[in-house]
């Protein structure tokens, strides 16, 4: 006996709390789409029928955000806290330089 596996529903869930708004929405073409805004960040998360995934995480650039370093340059040491435009820490990101505190 062949079981055929189930087809999976369209589904949609929508949180709102006082810190975080989520969406997560699966379409009948089993296309995902989730996003997650948050005070510091937004990020956004796509997943179409063939596989090809894209994630955008959106950073206000005017805003000063805390900077983890982890290492990788000599000019930032690991561990060490940076008060950082969202400019700047997009590119250090971009680079590998480090992440921004929780």
């Amino acid at each position: 006996m062949d079981k055929t596996p189930r087809k999976k529903k369209a589904l949609k869930v929508k949180l709102d709390t006082k810190n975080v708004d989520a969406t997560f929405e699966r379409k009948d073409d089993q296309s995902v789409e989730m996003s997650v805004d948050t005070n510091v960040v937004d990020v956004h998360y796509t997943k179409d029928v063939d596989g090809n995934e894209s994630l955008t995480i959106e950073i206000e650039d005017g805003k000063q955000y805390d900077f983890v370093a982890n290492g990788e340059s000599a000019v930032l040491p690991k561990g060490s806290i940076w008060k950082v435009t969202g400019e700047l820490a997009r590119i250090l990101i971009k680079k590998g330089f480090g992440k921004l505190k929780k």
